[in-house]
């Protein structure tokens, strides 16, 4: 394989189109494709994200929070398809971990 991780983005023009027909085509029934195609471009998303938020060059890093924008969007979108997407739900869980509360009685300062 030329790309087997799929950093360098080879496959994405073939998951564009085929999300593109899928779309077109009776969404309803092509719910896999579309989960798959969408998959895929979280992963590429994700990607740079990671690559943002783990760089140690300042101005890399201060993208991180624009690159989740549309990371977040493709979640949601999976969601939209099917709302119990394991995929979907985990990375967003992992997104976004919740607040830590103060613990009872601590005082503020």
């Amino acid at each position: 394989l030329t790309d087997p991780d799929g950093s360098k983005g080879i496959a994405k023009p073939y998951y564009e189109k085929t999300l593109q027909y899928a779309l077109a085509d009776k969404p309803e029934d092509n719910k896999i494709i579309i989960l798959e195609c969408y998959q895929y471009q979280c992963s590429q998303a994700g990607l740079l994200y990671l690559a943002a938020l783990k760089s140690k060059d300042p101005k890399e890093k201060e993208k991180a929070p624009q690159l989740k924008v549309p990371l977040m969007e493709l979640l949601n979108k999976m969601l939209a398809v099917d709302p119990a997407n394991s995929y979907a739900l985990e990375n967003i869980k992992s997104l976004n971990p919740p607040v830590k509360k103060p613990a009872a009685g601590a005082v503020k300062k």
